[in-house]
């Protein structure tokens, strides 16, 4: 399975703390922002997109690429 990022843009820390903030560019343009934090091996991750389509993706194994979630109306 591929990577969803193609591109990291920025790497950093945040001032007084042991959280980090990467920057990434995703497969289909959009671009996402992780923030790590915790201890090593028990990091929490949050995840946000911005621009461009903020739907959430996964895997699709029958395409054999990432696509973009359709989330129900309503």
């Amino acid at each position: 399975m591929p990577t969803y990022v193609t591109e990291v843009l920025s790497v950093g820390r945040v001032n007084r703390s042991k959280r980090r903030l990467v920057e990434i560019v995703l497969w289909d343009g959009g671009i996402g922002r992780l923030e790590i934090s915790g201890e090593p091996g028990a990091h929490g991750y949050h995840w946000k997109t911005t621009g461009g389509d903020a739907r959430p993706f996964h895997w699709d194994e029958a395409a054999r690429c990432w696509a973009r979630v359709d989330e129900p109306d309503g």
